[in-house]
């Protein structure tokens, strides 16, 4: 009896030292893999701004995440090698191992084989998305860790009847709320436990009076927000939780509530079978079949295992396939934990029911880790990723000693975060984000005139997505006294490095994609600004391939040829951009911009009639009102400017074309005094100047008209109109051949018109250039048949000819 009493301990002395031995090795493979692919500087998206926040130790975006916070920070000063984001990108890496640990321990618990134990935990740590949030900055690794530890603890608490697991069971969940907020979705499995030991007597009132103090005591992690938000200078305080209201907003994430629960039941069933898809390839078919095989089990044999595994797994599929937001598949990572335990149950039937045939198990375990793993490499290897930096780096290059950036996309204000925070690269710089195109508005012009303002996107705000916006290096930003000033060089060495990028062999998820869309659409558009047509088209249709779906970056594309007067292309991409995104009201705006100015106004009226009415585009107005004002309806396009005026008050486009309503009107007062509202709220516009030029030249004031039209090329070099109406002063003044020179200079610039080249025409027959004057007026009279000024003079031309 003693004997076989022996035999029996040393037979689980030596199971136990088997487990420690497979759990201390299935912890080493995937730290070690994490380890290899792990990203070595700051990566796309959320990335950097969480490791700013650790870093700097200020306010994350909501839901705040203290904990990550607090933890990634004490990690990166115990760790102290590389950079700050590495070492935070390590502690990634090491939450996501111990993760795979605490799984593997529950499974073992659960399931008594090490080894399909080990092959189902590994599953889990070589699929695509938990392995991709374990080499970057990212909030969701300890997420994961702390989930698996609730679940290890879970195990633990429901087969001994030690009630401190219960109390660690509920401290870890409140540690886990104060990471991410999500994890309020495990509460009804844990409060079933907790009913079910209370039921078995195991628990006692106290016993839930004291879980509940130590769940709040974890919770109480939050206590960081409002605390840290009342340090002087801090350098990141989204939201200013420091008040009561704001915490609860902060923490509450009711920013994003418009997000969640939004959507219709047909689109909810889409995004519940996109979820069934991405499992599939998460863990590829093997592991959902084996997963299925486990799932199939309880249904048949353990109804009670079924129950708690879908009191799991529900809440968080559910709210998942219920959030309107991009990168939705951290989202469902509780669930592919969910399915590890299903898969574990259906590997265990499987061994079972193939134990005297050892070769089909080695094979279905070898294929639930390997398989993944060799799937989703390409997918999760980011060792050499360099692109959320590069482009950081490429936006950070502006000139410019304090610019402020305006960002409003999530690929780049938070790598700029990091290198203007952290690596102290452009330290000046302002980065600021803006929801809604409103906000823009109002901070921009709030901004002193001593300050360089840039612009990530062409803003619609300024005579967009025309004339104000030029690309400068890689940046759009609005033209101001800084306008003529030297382009930067062209950056070769991202040339070298985006030449890497064509390997073939690279993945690129969703948002790789977008940010090197992002790239190649600046470095085009700055090879435009720099006239480099041949390398401008190459990036240009490298970022619409890359951004084929995206609506922003086409827009983009789209407003760079619209500047550089190829609107036909232009009305293509703007088009595809619609289509992509029907809700994007400035691409439609950039539409009936094009049919503006190719003439084609109907259509651009067409356009703009079917807008919502609640667009909240201040600028689409004077889109609508200049195609007003081309086809005569003065009165409506006077409605129209002064729409946009109501939206926005220091819209200085808006007054200025106002006023060329009121001045067709024949009502010259009011067209004054629109032109030098525009005047004040900018003064660097140079078309109202030109404009209060025309009409001091009709009212016989010569030397004012002067001064405003060399006033408004001062301002604007390139403004055609203004050296048409110098020339008109020259020519009344009979300096015929000034007058000619400015004609000619404003044909060049642009100012290709039956008008001009009438004024040009008259100017070289006064010279006496009769044949050129002859093929001038032809030109004008293609441009405007009806034009009879034109047909008058060249009758005039005529008849000299004749006679001669």
């Amino acid at each position: 009896m003693n004997r076989a009493l022996a035999r029996q301990r040393l037979n689980a002395a030596s199971h136990h030292r088997l487990g420690a031995i497979i759990a201390l090795l299935t912890f080493c493979l995937a730290f070690i893999t994490y380890l290899e692919t792990l990203c070595p500087t700051v990566y796309v998206g959320d990335s950097g701004e969480l490791a700013s926040v650790a870093w700097l130790m200020d306010i994350a975006h909501p839901t705040g995440y203290p904990l990550f916070s607090m933890l990634a920070k004490a990690f990166a000063l115990a760790f102290p090698f590389g950079s700050a984001v590495l070492r935070i990108n390590v502690f990634s890496a090491v939450c996501a191992a111990w993760a795979i640990l605490f799984l593997f321990v529950a499974l073992h618990r659960l399931f008594g084989s090490a080894a399909i134990a080990a092959a189902a935990s590994l599953a889990l740590a070589f699929s695509q998305t938990f392995w991709s949030q374990s080499v970057i900055s990212e909030v969701y690794a300890l997420h994961m860790m702390l989930l698996c530890a609730i679940i290890a603890v879970a195990v633990k608490a429901a087969t001994e009847p030690d009630r401190r697991y219960l109390y660690l069971l509920w401290f870890l969940t409140g540690l886990a709320i104060a990471n991410h907020m999500s994890t309020v979705l495990a509460l009804p499995l844990l409060l079933a436990l907790s009913c079910w030991q209370l039921i078995k007597n195991r628990f006692s009132w106290r016993g839930v009076a004291a879980s509940l103090i130590l769940f709040l005591l974890g919770c109480s992690t939050y206590i960081y927000l409002p605390v840290r938000a009342t340090a002087p200078h801090l350098p990141g305080n989204w939201g200013d939780p420091s008040t009561l209201e704001r915490f609860l907003f902060h923490i509450m994430g009711r920013q994003f509530s418009g997000l969640m629960f939004s959507q219709s039941a047909r689109q909810v069933l889409i995004n519940f079978g996109q979820y069934i898809q991405r499992t599939g390839r998460e863990f590829a078919i093997l592991g959902g079949l084996a997963g299925l095989i486990g799932l199939a089990l309880w249904s048949f044999r353990r109804r009670v295992m079924l129950g708690l595994w879908l009191l799991f797994w529900f809440p968080f599929v559910f709210y998942a396939i219920n959030y309107n937001v991009a990168d939705v598949e951290v989202f469902f990572l509780p669930c592919h934990l969910a399915l590890a335990f299903a898969i574990c149950a259906g590997a265990r039937f499987v061994l079972r029911w193939t134990q005297p045939r050892l070769r089909p198990v080695t094979i279905l375990l070898l294929g639930l880790i390997s398989i993944p793993a060799l799937l989703n490499f390409h997918a999760c290897f980011r060792a050499t990723h360099r692109l959320g930096y590069l482009f950081a780096r490429l936006i950070a290059d502006t000139p410019g000693r304090h610019a402020t950036v305006f960002t409003f996309g999530w690929s780049s204000p938070f790598v700029l975060r990091y290198v203007t925070a952290i690596e102290a690269l452009r330290p000046g710089m302002d980065v600021r984000i803006n929801w809604t195109v409103r906000n823009v508005a109002e901070r921009r012009l709030g901004l002193s005139k001593s300050e360089t303002v840039y612009y990530e996107f062409p803003s619609h705000l300024d005579n967009a997505p025309s004339r104000v916006l030029l690309p400068d290096g890689v940046l759009f930003h609005i033209q101001r006294r800084s306008a003529q000033s030297a382009p930067n060089t062209p950056p070769a060495v991202v040339e070298a490095w985006l030449s890497q990028m064509e390997d073939k062999s690279l993945w690129l998820d969703w948002l790789d994609r977008a940010v090197l869309a992002k790239v190649h659409y600046m470095l085009g558009a700055g090879y435009a600004r720099w006239h480099d047509e041949t390398n401008a088209r190459r990036h240009l249709r490298a970022a619409e391939r890359l951004g084929f779906d995206n609506a922003g970056i086409l827009n983009n594309i789209g407003s760079v040829w619209f500047n550089e007067g190829r609107f036909a292309e232009a009305l293509r991409l703007f088009a595809e951009a619609s289509k992509a995104d029907p809700g994007l009201v400035i691409a439609l705006m950039n539409i009936a911009s094009c049919y503006l100015k190719m003439g084609r106004y109907d259509m651009a009226i067409s356009v703009y009639k079917s807008l919502p009415t609640d667009f909240g585009y201040p600028y689409i107005h004077v889109v609508a009102g200049d195609a007003y004002l081309k086809t005569g309806r003065y009165d409506a396009a006077i409605a129209e400017y002064l729409k946009a005026l109501k939206e926005e008050p220091k819209l200085a486009c808006a007054f200025n074309n106002l006023g060329t309503a009121y001045d067709a009107l024949g009502q010259a007062d009011k067209a004054i005094a629109a032109y030098k509202r525009a005047i004040e709220i900018d003064g660097d516009f140079a078309s109202p100047y030109n404009n209060l030029a025309t009409i001091a030249l009709r009212r016989g004031r010569l030397l004012r008209a002067q001064a405003l039209a060399m006033k408004a090329i001062s301002v604007d070099p390139s403004l055609a109109e203004a050296y048409n109406t110098l020339g008109n002063v020259e020519s009344i003044l009979g300096r015929y051949e000034t007058a000619e020179m400015l004609y000619t200079t404003a044909v060049q610039k642009g100012a290709y018109s039956a008008a001009v080249l009438n004024n040009l025409a008259v100017a070289s027959l006064k010279l006496g250039r009769i044949q050129r004057a002859r093929l001038l007026l032809e030109a004008a009279l293609l441009l405007d048949p009806d034009f009879e000024k034109a047909a008058e003079n060249l009758a005039v031309i005529e008849a000299i000819l004749t006679q001669k």
